[in-house]
This record gives C-alpha cells, structure tokens and sequence, in this order.
C-alpha cells in the first residue's frame, strides 16, 4: 500500500466478516510478507535486479510497519503477540491462524519471515489466551468469551 507499506483494507478469502473495515491486518501482512520473499527469491534466481531491490524495499518497510502497528507487548507478564488486526476500538484481540503465510513461507521454502522470538512469544500467548478442551480459539479479546463470534473453535 501506499500508506502503511502493508495490505490496506483488504479484503480476503479468509472467514472473518468485515475484514475490510480495519486498516491492516496480521493474516494479511504476513501473507504480503511471504509474497514478498517469495518474489526476492524469484528475481534472484533471474537475476533481476531491479525486482529484487523493490521487493526488498517492500520487506523490510512491512516489517517495521508490522512491529510498530500489529505487535502487542504485554507488560503483565512480559509476553506479546500480533494483534488481529489495528485500529477498531482498542482491542487486544489475537487470531490464531494470523501466521498463515509464515506456515505458506515454511511450506515453500522460502524460510522465516520474522524476528524468531516475537513469532514464539506470539505462538506461546496463542496458548495462553486462546487454549480450550477443543482446540484453539479463532479470535479472541474483542468479545467477552461468551460471544460466539470471537470464540469459534
């Protein structure tokens, strides 16, 4: 995008309703981060270049972008975790499947996408907040864990 070097409002074929009403989102960003590296590796291989340095640029302003608008530093007990999504009402809402492109990144080879330690402390608060009997829950800390939008399994 042009504004925050991450997917803007986007919309995607992923099941949360709405997506497009926040301003960028961690599934998304890591998709685009996994795009990303996916393409340097490509223009590697070719020899662009000029390819290769635009979407390097592109990398390293999403990553920066990532850490200041979607990481979550918990001071309670010095963990974090991406947040779902930024903006809407201030809410520390985490979704499990948000690393997505990094498993796609993994699964193709293109390897880690982020600093090592914040993608474990995201993992570990995943478990922390989202754990059940029945699995993880999809997006939770919008919504009292009553709301069985936010607690889906």
């Amino acid at each position: 995008s042009s504004n925050l070097g991450l997917p803007e409002y986007l919309v995607c074929t992923y099941d949360i309703p709405g997506l497009d009403q926040y301003p960028t989102t961690t599934f998304n960003s890591f998709m685009h981060l996994a795009a990303m590296g996916a393409c340097m590796q490509l223009a590697d291989i070719m020899k662009d270049t000029v390819t290769y340095t635009k979407c390097y640029e592109s990398y390293i302003v999403a990553v920066k972008q990532i850490s200041k608008l979607l990481w979550y530093e918990d001071s309670t007990d010095d963990t974090g975790y991406f947040l779902a999504y930024s903006g809407g009402q201030g809410e520390k809402a985490i979704f499990t499947d948000a690393l997505y492109g990094q498993v796609l990144a993994f699964t193709y080879g293109v390897g880690l996408l982020f600093d090592i330690e914040k993608m474990e402390q995201h993992l570990n608060s995943e478990v922390r907040l989202a754990d059940t009997p029945y699995g993880l829950r999809m997006l939770t800390g919008r919504e009292p864990l009553t709301n069985p939008q936010d607690n889906s399994i």
